[in-house]
C-alpha cells in the first residue's frame, strides 16, 4: 500500500525511514516513477508548496498561531527578499483569473502572492490563499495582479507547522488564549529555526533559538509551563535524548502545578492521541 501511494504522489518519501525499510528500493524506484510522470505532490501545483526537509534547519519567523500546537512560520532567505524586491512590478490587472492561477493580490494595502481557489464570477471575487501568511480571504477582481514571471517559480515561504510532541489541552477558550499569548509573547520578533522531526498532516517540527538542535526550544519551553502536554512520538536517533528530556520537563510542570496542571488535569484525559498522517 506505501509503494502504491508514494508511485502515485500522494506522499513524498522519508528518506531516513525509508532507508530502514526492507523495500527501500521499492519505495525509492516508486517515488522516482511520480517524478517522472508529475503525479500528485511532484506535480506543477504540488510544486507550489513548501515541503520540510529531514537534516535541514531553516530560519523563519512567527506570523500567526492557530492553536497553542499550531503555528505559521515564514521563511527567511534569499527567496523571501526576491519576492518582496520584485511584487511591487505586478502592476497588470489580472481581469479574467482562473482556479488554480498563480498571481499577486492586494491585503491591507500590501501586495502578496496567492494561488486562486475558487472563483464567483457573479461577485466578481475569487477566493485566494496568501502564500507568505498562510491565509484564506475573498479578494475583488480588481485587486489582482499578474505575477512577474521571475516570481512563479519560488515556493511558498510560509507554512504551518505542528510543535513536535505537544498536544493541546481541551479545556476552554480562556485557557487555549492564554497558551497562545504566552507563546506570541515568548518569541516576539525573534529569529527561530524549524527542525522536521516529523511529518504528518503537517511537518511537526522542533523550533529553537539557533540552528543547534540542542539549543532551547519553543516546545520545551510549552511544555515547561504546562500550557501544552508531552505527546510521545516515534524519532530518529538525533532527536531520541530530546524528546526523553520533554518527558522530564512535562513531569516537572506537573509536579510544581503549573498551567493545565493547576487545574487537575491528567496528561492524556482530554482527548484520544490523533493518527499519523
Amino acid at each position: 500500500m506505501t509503494c502504491l501511494l508514494v508511485e502515485r504522489g500522494y506522499v513524498e518519501l522519508n528518506q531516513i525511514s525509508a532507508s530502514k525499510s526492507r523495500d527501500r528500493q521499492a519505495l525509492k524506484d516508486a517515488e522516482e516513477k511520480a517524478i517522472q510522470a508529475g503525479l500528485g505532490v511532484w506535480s506543477e501545483a504540488g510544486k507550489r508548496k513548501f515541503r520540510m526537509e529531514y537534516g535541514k534547519s531553516y530560519q523563519v519567523a512567527l506570523m500567526d498561531i492557530w492553536d497553542p500546537v499550531t503555528v505559521v512560520l515564514q521563511l527567511k532567505g534569499k527567496e523571501l527578499t526576491t519576492i518582496n524586491q520584485l511584487l511591487p512590478q505586478a502592476k497588470i490587472p489580472a481581469t479574467k483569473p482562473m482556479k488554480g492561477d498563480f498571481l499577486a493580490a492586494i491585503y491591507e494595502g500590501k501586495i502578496y502572492r496567492v494561488i486562486v481557489k475558487n472563483i464567483n464570477v457573479e461577485k466578481q471575487e475569487a477566493e485566494c490563499e496568501y502564500v507568505e501568511l498562510c491565509i484564506l480571504e475573498w479578494v475583488p477582481f480588481k485587486d489582482l495582479r499578474i505575477l512577474p514571471q521571475q516570481l512563479a517559480s519560488i515556493p511558498p515561504q510560509a507554512f504551518a507547522a505542528k510543535l513536535a510532541c505537544c498536544k493541546e489541552f481541551k479545556i476552554d477558550e480562556n485557557f487555549k488564549n492564554k497558551a497562545m499569548d504566552y507563546i506570541f509573547d515568548l518569541v516576539g520578533d525573534g529569529a527561530l529555526y524549524a527542525h522536521l522531526i516529523r511529518n504528518g498532516k503537517l511537518p511537526e517540527v522542533l523550533l529553537t533559538d539557533s540552528d543547534d538542535i540542542n539549543s532551547g526550544s519553543v516546545n520545551s519551553m510549552v511544555l515547561s509551563e504546562g500550557w501544552v502536554h508531552f505527546q510521545n512520538i516515534d524519532v530518529d536517533d538525533e532527536f531520541i535524548d530530546i524528546v526523553r528530556d520533554f518527558e522530564d520537563i512535562e513531569a516537572e510542570a506537573q509536579k510544581d502545578k503549573k498551567g493545565a496542571w493547576a487545574h487537575g488535569i491528567i496528561a492524556g484525559n482530554d482527548d484520544e492521541d490523533e493518527e499519523d498522517a
